[in-house]
């Protein structure tokens, strides 16, 4: 049987990869001039930038995510030539609520969603609370498949993520450490909330004694939000916590140790539905506290704590219970294993589904 070929929209992405059985699948990028290498975006969805003639080169589309400012047309476009030369669609909802735009931003993309899943052939998304959320908003089914595991396995050199934090000589206790990934102050990164979080630090004589907090951020912020970023600074300097790292992007196996390094990743978001970051925290045996929006506390029930940053009473009582908890073990290499073959799985066989639509349509054309 030969393999299907599947056009994914990203192409290269941690969690395309993740869940592909390469056995069975392989990924083609949208046909673009320079092919794999073409710039990924609004390009991918604008068939006046496709290679003409290219619709038999590819068995099924998978959208994921990068569509939230393509204009609709071009999206109408786009699903209306796929059906027209009877491709099916197949859409993955990472997200309800986009965290890449603003607010104002939402409605926009809502329409652009909707427009994807009513033109799909099948619907995936990661937890039972958006599944629901999809079918009351356009009476719609999605399958659920959960987020994969993420991530090469346990960092270079160490045999036991989280070893160096158990067991500690109560001569030398180790300080609770709490990170912030505010990368570039996308939208949904809620700055004020970060903030919250270091006034919180600070007024609590037993957290401000037994936490470090480290804050890292880009260089570069979104345009808009320098502002904000610099109060923050301010905020946390006056608290009396380390300035914020500015460095650059981290590659995949420095983004894992630095979240392995932590007792704790926070994820102050404002808006959004799903959390690849939560997925890998936990994977590394480091657990999350983050803001009670969409569907993150159904991504690992009881691993994670859901707190109102802009509470100050709950953010203490939560980051004491998060202090006071036994540190989680990251998964283990069987477990990583089995658990990306289930996902993949679940995949393949909806993409064989899909492959014999994508037959049948083409030959009785």
């Amino acid at each position: 049987m030969r393999a299907m070929k599947v056009l994914s929209i990203p192409h290269r992405h941690p969690y395309v990869e993740a869940i592909t059985e390469h056995a069975a699948v392989t990924l083609v990028p949208a046909p673009l001039p320079g092919g794999a290498d073409a710039p990924a975006g609004y390009a991918q969805f604008d068939m006046d930038n496709w290679i003409s003639g290219q619709f038999e080169t590819f068995d099924i589309v998978h959208v994921h995510f990068g569509f939230e400012l393509v204009p609709h047309a071009v999206l109408r476009r786009f699903v209306d030539d796929l059906r027209r030369h009877e491709v099916p669609l197949l859409v993955t909802v990472h997200d309800l609520d986009n965290p890449q735009l603003l607010p104002a931003g939402q409605a926009e993309f809502h329409r652009r969603l909707e427009l994807l899943v009513r033109s799909a052939a099948r619907i995936i998304t990661l937890t039972p609370g958006a599944q629901a959320e999809i079918a009351d908003r356009w009476h719609l089914d999605a399958e659920v498949i959960a987020h994969p595991p993420l991530g090469s396995g346990l960092p270079a050199g160490r045999e036991d993520v989280g070893s160096d934090r158990v067991g500690t000589p109560a001569s030398a206790p180790a300080r609770f450490a709490v990170g912030v990934l505010v990368k570039d102050a996308r939208p949904s990164v809620d700055l004020d909330g970060i903030a919250a979080l270091a006034r919180t630090l600070h007024q609590d004589d037993e957290l401000r004694e037994a936490t470090s907090l480290t804050v890292l951020r880009r260089p570069v912020v979104r345009q808009g939000r320098e502002a904000e970023v610099a109060r923050l600074a301010a905020v946390l300097a006056e608290t009396g916590m380390p300035a914020p790292v500015v460095a650059e992007r981290m590659s995949d196996s420095e983004l894992e140790q630095w979240l392995a390094d932590l007792d704790c990743l926070v994820l102050p978001y404002s808006h959004g539905t799903h959390s690849g970051l939560l997925e890998l925290a936990n994977d590394l045996g480091t657990m999350v506290l983050h803001s009670p929006i969409g569907h993150l506390s159904e991504q690992r029930p009881g691993q994670n704590i859901s707190v109102d940053f802009h509470d100050r009473s709950a953010l203490t009582g939560a980051l004491r219970r998060a202090a006071e908890r036994p540190p989680l073990r990251p998964i283990a290499p069987a477990a990583h294993r089995a658990a990306l073959a289930r996902v993949r799985s679940a995949h393949t066989e909806i993409y064989r589904a899909l492959a014999a639509m994508s037959t049948a349509g083409r030959a009785g054309a």
